[in-house]
């Protein structure tokens, strides 16, 4: 016979091994979230706006990102198209960037020739740098059964 504190003992451990904030693919639980995103008064297209808790020593959730479509709308996604951002206090960045090359390459003759070497591209930040940093000062709290739609107007 088992003693019932080796019962116990085991259905503690599942319990905890099954966890009760992932379900069975081992995801973390989300909830929808839309963000509107203004810029001077006027919807933003094409940037990518991140929300991101900050990993524990125990936790790494992931990130959810989305792109904002001509009415400066995102719906985000962490696992599949659209499921939302996991549950908890988040940092937001927000990043719209355009590409440009910086210079052709060098000729042969020239001193700043570098053969296999293609000069960095050029990036022009089109919304204020600040907000793609984790310093950006916006969060956003997702909290259990609870769709949300988070606005986020931007100032120089």
């Amino acid at each position: 016979m088992i003693p019932k504190s080796l019962n116990l003992l085991c259905l503690l451990s599942l319990a905890l091994s099954l966890g009760c904030s992932r379900d069975d693919e081992g995801r973390l639980p989300t909830e929808k979230v839309k963000v509107k995103l203004m810029y001077k008064d006027k919807p933003v297209e094409g940037a990518t706006v991140t929300f991101m808790i900050m990993p524990t020593a125990s936790q790494s959730p992931p990130p959810a990102y989305g792109i904002t479509d001509t009415q400066g709308m995102a719906n985000l996604t962490t696992y599949e198209t659209g499921d939302g951002a996991v549950i908890g206090k988040h940092t937001v960045l927000i990043v719209k960037q355009e590409f440009t090359n910086q210079k052709d390459v060098a000729s042969q003759d020239s001193a700043e020739y570098n053969p296999g070497m293609t000069p960095p591209p050029k990036t022009k930040h089109l919304l204020p740098q600040k907000y793609s940093l984790p310093t950006s000062g916006l969060t956003a709290d997702i909290a259990k059964g609870k769709p949300l739609e988070f606005t986020f107007e931007l100032k120089d």
